[in-house]
């Protein structure tokens, strides 16, 4: 598991857990 930190256009940030082999 990596978590991934987003930052949307909005402003609002949040942690996403991805697994590596998702691409």
């Amino acid at each position: 598991m990596m978590k991934i930190f987003v930052k949307t256009l909005k402003g609002t940030s949040f942690d996403v857990e991805v697994k590596p082999e998702d691409t």
